[in-house]
């Protein structure tokens, strides 16, 4: 049967709409109607469950035939149009969404909607709220997370640093990052081989590679070249501190 049925705009969730529904009787609270068809497999059709209070149709579900299977659905629904205003009720002092259909519904059944419609502003006033504060501590969150990764970082470089000026081998990333800390230019092609081929430098210019099988020896020139300049560079600021 052809039947105006209350549900939400596809094109807006905001916004409740009538839709002329061809519904399936399952007992004289509960309907269906085919929500959308499955040409591969019937058991997948979507169906869309309708109830009816008192002469208010309205959608209360969308899900598979495959779903129906084993379940006496109309009992459901009639429990549920039994119970809808107490669960409203229940919903409102456990602090839980009150959804906009349900104000709809009480609008065309002439119940008074306005208790529903305060109680959703204040709701969706709290959750706006929680959203706000959990922003913050997200921001929060992240700016310590993000000092306390560059404080570990520059106590990384300083023991790096430490390492080179007393003559220990380090990282050639550590001393990519002690150059980029001094404001010593590193040439493009220079950067390329400290992160793809070298494994770590010394102040006394020795120069560590990866060695790859079926690959020359990497061209070290600007690698020593850097490590006298960055280390001359060190020197020089200590000199005028």
């Amino acid at each position: 049967m052809k039947t105006k049925v209350l549900e939400y705009s596809s094109a807006d969730p905001n916004k409740i709409v009538e839709c002329n529904r061809d519904l399936e009787r399952i007992n004289d609270d509960t309907y269906t109607y085919l929500y959308k068809k499955c040409e591969e497999d019937e058991n997948q059709d979507r169906l869309g469950v309708v109830l009816k209070i008192e002469h208010v149709y309205f959608e209360a579900d969308v899900c598979s035939r495959q779903f129906f299977q084993g379940r006496d659905v109309g009992k459901i629904g009639s429990e549920y149009v039994a119970n809808f205003r107490a669960r409203i009720e229940e919903d409102m002092l456990s602090n839980r969404h009150v959804n906009l259909l349900n104000v709809r519904i009480f609008d065309e059944l002439g119940w008074d909607s306005k208790p529903l419609i305060e109680y959703r502003e204040q709701w969706l006033e709290r959750k706006k709220a929680k959203e706000a504060q959990k922003k913050e501590e997200r921001a929060l969150a992240n700016e310590q997370a993000e000092r306390e990764a560059a404080e570990n970082e520059h106590l990384r470089l300083e023991r790096a640093k430490a390492d080179f000026f007393t003559g220990k081998n380090i990282e050639a990333c550590d001393f990519i990052g002690l150059c980029q800390q001094a404001g010593v230019s590193i040439p493009l092609r220079t950067h390329g081989t400290l992160n793809a081929r070298i494994n770590r430098v010394n102040i006394d210019g020795s120069v560590y590679y990866i060695p790859i099988r079926g690959k020359r020896k990497p061209d070290t020139t600007g690698c020593h070249k850097l490590i006298q300049t960055y280390a001359e560079t060190v020197k020089e600021e200590n000199k005028e501190a």
